[in-house]
């Protein structure tokens, strides 16, 4: 029987029995049935029979040896605290599987240096942060998207059908992600595409990238770009 079905039940028998706040607390700390209060309740009225409030208080005494509880809440509030407590814990669990359902992860294959590159890409990107490692795996996270990166030898390469794309809002960002992604080893490419020092492809482009792409003039010029130039392009776009 879940929690919120047996408070029910003890507001029932709270009405049934005229019993205070106080004596409904103190007959479930002593663990008595609600559906069997009757069979004690004097309500007939018969004198070798305790009334059932003092009847209560009577075996709370001789069992806790205090007269009452030290804070009495009353049933009504219990029952809306577990109502409370039932609707958050759907709610959480609601959430839970909707992060689980939904949530999509990069893992990159590294030849043994992944936290070299995490540690890399996380000096990158000025918000970047390593999440967990361990000699197998490191997670980290940059611009709010998180990646694994795995120990995983030499057996795979990166390749060109792959790419990460970061979306810039200036030239000067272009410019930062451009020379930092390409520098000790990386290598540039065209349209905005580049290596990074570990084989990774990534794209530097502006935000508005798929708007400027359905003008053929626009699409033509890039292809002559290596880093992408936007006041080039905006020429294209009056």
């Amino acid at each position: 029987m879940n929690t919120n079905v047996k408070l029910e039940k003890w507001q029932n028998a709270q009405k049934r029995h005229r019993l205070s706040d106080k004596h409904v607390q103190m007959a479930r700390e002593l663990g008595l049935n609600p559906d069997k209060l009757g069979k004690i309740d004097n309500h007939k009225q018969e004198t070798w029979k305790a009334p059932l409030p003092q009847f209560i208080e009577d075996i709370y005494f001789k069992r806790f040896k205090k007269t009452e509880p030290a804070h009495v809440k009353p049933i009504k509030e219990l029952i809306t605290d577990e109502k409370s407590k039932k609707e958050q814990k759907k709610i959480a669990k609601q959430e839970k599987r909707k992060v689980i359902n939904s949530q999509v992860q990069t893992c990159l294959w590294f030849d043994n240096c992944a936290k070299e590159a995490a540690e890399f890409y996380c000096k990158v990107f000025k918000n970047g942060k390593i999440l967990s490692e361990n000699p197998v795996a490191v997670e980290f996270e940059i611009n709010n998207t998180k990646f694994l990166g795995i120990n995983g030898g030499d057996m795979y390469k990166p390749t060109e059908a792959v790419s990460l794309v970061v979306y810039c809002n200036t030239q000067e960002e272009i410019d930062y992600y451009w020379d930092s992604l390409t520098k000790d080893g990386g290598e540039e490419s065209v349209c905005g595409w580049l290596k990074d020092k570990f084989g990774f492809s990534w794209q530097i482009v502006p935000f508005n990238i798929s708007g400027l792409m359905t003008k053929p003039e626009v699409a033509k010029e890039m292809l002559k770009m290596k880093k992408i130039d936007i006041e080039v392009l905006k020429k294209y776009c009056q």
